[in-house]
């Protein structure tokens, strides 16, 4: 009788522990998938357009990029959302395409568009379509590559032919008020291109200092160009992106060479007036790092890579540190995720990736499954409930 106990009490055991582990197993599975992915290739118009790659998203999840379409040699620009695609160039009559960068919570977007003459920074609304926003005077070209949700853009435009130590590139700022204003350089240096404005008016990028050295720079209209150096000693640093907490990511040279390829390494980076410039830190096995985006609460995006053709895009938490955005897919989705471009403040990602066996860029969204990647509620659930029986059996026997 009593053997007969003890062996109900095992298999009630083995029973508790492998209905803990299938809840466990399974839910940790469905935890680790933290995000569903939307192809962004797939035509919701059924007019030949697909967005090829994903710069932008704004916190209405409307999201532009370079496009490809059918039966056509030329790309153009595209804006996307859930109601379907806006080809941004159509009203030109192809008399230019476009390449859109960026696009603010009004709907603006801004970016390149070209003609058989020149390339000059555009900006563009629902209403109005595209606004050329001309270039320095005597210069060929510009490129816008922010705005903030006040109208004001920034990119960088050709400044030749003007009293500059040499004839190169210049940072600019515009909005309605002022049109476009030169920013200028680092102290020493003739070259600056501007990447990213908050709400502030605060602008981030790059500049040189002197011929071969190029800095992350921070720009306000109170102090001007501030030179935010780099990570141990490295010859360069790049900034892309500011939140309106004053947060700047961008990527930097390091001193050192850990890949054995003859070129230094790089690493993501985030800056705050109160630490500095931080390390992101690493994904094993990988050596070139870029952050491309922050929202608001700190989230980053960007990518990692190992070399060229080997890249995989990240996301970067306080909590949890750099994780690969792939780690956190369906892993038989078929996708492989290259890069993230941008993350918007509900946690939304965007960026290109290959698909199955192709190697032609397609653009996704990746929606949050939930605001934080926590294990199930039944998890802990099963955890407490496992304990509970554990204890009552062992007090029994």
């Amino acid at each position: 009788m009593n053997n007969l106990k003890k062996t109900a009490i095992q298999l009630s055991v083995l029973c508790g522990i492998n209905a803990f582990m299938t809840f466990t197993i399974n839910d940790i599975v469905r935890a680790a998938v933290l995000y569903d992915i939307t192809d962004l290739s797939i035509d919701l118009s059924n007019n030949g357009y697909s967005l090829a790659i994903a710069t932008d998203i704004n916190d209405a999840g409307q999201i532009v990029g370079p496009g490809v379409s059918i039966g056509r040699t030329q790309s153009g620009g595209l804006l996307w959302s859930s109601n379907g695609i806006i080809e941004l160039d159509k009203q030109s009559n192809g008399n230019y395409y476009t390449s859109p960068q960026k696009i603010n919570n009004l709907g603006q977007v801004v970016g390149s568009y070209y003609t058989p003459n020149r390339e000059s920074a555009f900006l563009w609304s629902d209403s109005t379509g595209i606004f050329d926003l001309g270039i320095f005077p005597g210069g060929n070209y510009s490129k816008a590559q922010g705005i903030n949700d006040m109208g004001q853009v920034v990119g960088f435009a050709d400044t030749r032919n003007q009293t500059y130590r040499s004839n190169g590139t210049h940072a600019f700022l515009w909005s309605n008020n002022t049109g476009m204003i030169d920013l200028g350089t680092l102290p020493g240096g003739d070259y600056s291109e501007a990447y990213g404005i908050n709400n502030l008016g605060q602008v981030v990028g790059t500049s040189n200092y002197t011929e071969n050295f190029l800095h992350a720079f921070l720009w306000s209209s109170n102090t001007g160009m501030i030179d935010l150096g780099t990570l141990q000693n490295g010859e360069y640093s790049r900034a892309n992106s500011i939140n309106n907490v004053g947060q700047v990511v961008g990527t930097s040279t390091l001193n050192r060479d850990d890949n054995a390829d003859g070129d230094k390494d790089s690493r993501a980076f985030v800056w705050s007036s109160s630490t500095g410039m931080i390390d992101l830190g690493i994904i094993p096995g990988r050596y070139n790092f870029t952050a491309n985006d922050i929202n608001d609460a700190g989230q980053i995006v960007g990518e990692a890579a190992k070399n060229e053709f080997d890249r995989h895009a990240f996301v970067w938490t306080q909590s949890h540190g750099m994780v690969d955005l792939n780690t956190l897919i369906d892993p038989n989705s078929g996708w492989t995720l290259w890069g993230a471009t941008a993350i918007n403040n509900k946690g939304q990602i965007v960026g290109y990736g290959t698909y199955q066996q192709s190697y032609d860029y397609r653009a996704f969204l990746l929606t949050p499954k939930s605001a934080e990647s926590v294990p199930e509620p039944s998890i802990t659930i099963s955890m407490i409930f496992f304990g509970l029986f554990t204890s009552y059996l062992y007090r029994r026997h």
